[in-house]
């Protein structure tokens, strides 16, 4: 994962999201986490992200599900256990990073050296 921080889902709001009913949500998320907010589509549910990198590895996939579990009016389950992870690094979708974002990439070269001193 690229320096800067992950960003993470703080809030979330079942599409569809009228323009006339943002701002108060939004600027009281921007007074709790800054002005760099990012607002993404996930499914059907409209994703308020912290500043960085948005991921989606299988941990933040996992803490991306739970906020939408509990958001008030969101039926749907964007069953996001179907989607494929791949490491943000080397692309592959068996690398450890596709599954955490904090594993390092299986191509780095510490983790190769692990793997060749390995039986």
């Amino acid at each position: 994962m690229s320096a800067g921080g992950v960003a993470r889902p703080v809030w979330a709001r079942a599409l569809p999201w009228p323009l006339s009913e943002m701002g108060e949500p939004v600027e009281a998320l921007k007074t709790l986490f800054g002005e760099d907010l990012s607002i993404k589509q996930r499914g059907t549910a409209a994703v308020v992200y912290t500043p960085g990198t948005i991921c989606h590895c299988l941990r933040c996939d996992h803490e991306l599900e739970t906020l939408l579990d509990h958001t008030p009016g969101f039926e749907e389950k964007n069953n996001l256990e179907s989607t494929m992870r791949i490491c943000s690094d080397c692309g592959d979708k068996r690398c450890a990073q596709g599954r955490n974002h904090q594993d390092l990439c299986d191509q780095d070269p510490f983790v190769k050296e692990l793997k060749r001193e390995l039986p």
